[in-house]
């Protein structure tokens, strides 16, 4: 018998036989660097984006599925038509940026802007209409804000705040807490206390879960929380470390990198049941994945 958290969220279905939904973008380490590429979960063959001889990182699927955004280890954000086709640099001042995040009419990116100096490094959450051009400020605030994720609706904003903490004669630590911010009224929370590293959000389809990463536990996990911040439940709890939590389309599981032994590779858990599947997108030739998103 299932706890009512679990039971929540059963699936009647076995794995094997389960039909999966949706396409998933990824980096995997080909050659010498991180490169962008699709997985069809129908077919669960992956196909190549780009080769660019730079790191492609953190990519997002647009809502409408024409289009993939993603950041790339000079700082820029980019965008790339799917099936595999054109690709454009946003047109954004020069400086850093990450993560970026459409919104849900696709008609908007949000994304990370460092501002760094050698005193100190914060980051702030801006705002890039594809319509007009337009940037703006979405969070700012002292530190860095970093891994946004959007509700379903577009109406909240879930990131992780890292904070430096110094005391004197009893060195430095490093705070990461969640925070969620209202985009209609602009109230923010902090859901849950850590002495730890809460990070990697991520909205469940219905918008009414949150899954995040982190070491709490003493070991990095995935957790799970209701919106409100109820109802805190540890989702994976290994010797390994599990991070870049994303949602299947249907709500039912989370696809997370696994790191084993300092591999990286994908795996899904059954958010009702917990059981554990291995996604090898390369078949048995082991190949480096990180940052999936699932629509």
């Amino acid at each position: 018998m299932c706890g009512i958290a679990l039971c929540a969220f059963a699936d009647s279905g076995r794995a094997e036989d389960r039909v999966e939904q949706g396409r998933i973008a990824f980096v995997a380490f080909v050659g010498e660097n991180w490169n962008l590429f699709e997985l069809d979960m129908a077919s669960r063959k992956p196909v190549q984006l780009t080769a660019t001889g730079i790191d492609e990182l953190t990519p997002a699927l647009s809502p409408d599925g024409s289009q993939v955004a993603y950041a790339n280890s000079h700082g820029e954000l980019w965008l790339a038509d799917l099936p595999p086709g054109k690709t454009e640099r946003l047109p954004l001042p020069a400086g850093q940026y990450a993560a970026p995040v459409w919104s849900p009419d696709g008609k908007s990116l949000l994304y990370v802007a460092y501002d760094l100096s050698e005193k100190e490094e914060n980051a702030e959450i801006r705002r890039y209409s594809l319509e007009t051009g337009k940037i703006e400020p979405v969070v700012m605030q002292r530190g860095v804000q970093d891994s946004p994720a959007l509700s379903p609706q577009g109406s909240s904003l879930a990131y992780s705040s890292t904070t430096t903490i110094t005391v004197p004669g009893m060195g430095t630590s490093l705070l990461r807490q969640l925070w969620l911010v209202s985009l209609v009224d602009g109230t923010a929370r902090t859901p849950l206390p850590t002495r730890g590293e809460d990070t990697e959000p991520a909205w469940s389809p219905d918008g009414k879960h949150i899954v995040f990463s982190s070491n709490r536990s003493g070991r990095t996990d995935l957790w799970l929380i209701r919106a409100d911040g109820s109802g805190l439940r540890r989702l994976t709890d290994t010797p390994e470390a599990e991070m870049h939590p994303a949602w299947s389309p249907d709500g039912k599981r989370v696809l997370y990198v696994a790191v084993k032994q300092g591999r990286m590779d994908l795996e899904l858990v059954d958010v009702g049941t917990g059981q554990v599947e291995e996604l090898r997108p390369f078949g048995e030739k082991w190949v480096g994945i990180r940052d999936p998103h699932w629509r």
